[in-house]
């Protein structure tokens, strides 16, 4: 990775920088949001119970799927490439593997589906209250 520094001369000069970037920054707003409207509990109550208590939880496995859809994932395996952009994987945990998210997604029912498609529904309302605090913040 590395900047392009125009000099007064209007001389091009590239010049490296070690800090890693992600094109996939507007999840980290998602992450935010999803927290301050705090929908986790109630959309895992729709969710189906994992046998063992180990690995990744049902909810993280759906945020996953739903960070990766926002961020343009086409199928199941463009889940596995996303794990390797930096900010991806920091607000996912490291993502999950293509089968897991597939094994996942098998694992709903139809009734668990639709309660899940209402409540994300009902709480977009919610969304543009947040978005309007989080505009005033930044303009203050």
């Amino acid at each position: 990775m590395g900047k392009i520094i125009v000099r007064k001369s209007n001389e091009l000069k590239w010049e490296g920088v070690t800090k890693q970037y992600s094109i996939m920054g507007g999840i980290k707003l998602l992450a935010y949001i999803i927290e301050k409207l705090q929908i986790t509990e109630k959309l895992s109550s729709y969710l189906p119970t994992k046998k063992r208590n180990r690995g990744i939880s049902s909810i993280n496995k759906f945020l996953i799927l739903l960070y990766s859809l926002i961020c343009g994932a086409d199928c199941l395996d463009d889940i596995e490439d996303m794990r390797e952009d930096p900010l991806f994987a920091e607000i996912t945990g490291g993502g999950m593997a293509a089968i897991t998210g597939g094994d996942f997604l098998r694992s709903l029912k139809k009734m668990a589906l639709e309660n899940l498609k209402e409540e994300l529904i009902s709480n977009v309302s919610r969304l543009g209250n947040i978005f309007g605090n989080i505009l005033e913040t930044h303009d203050s």
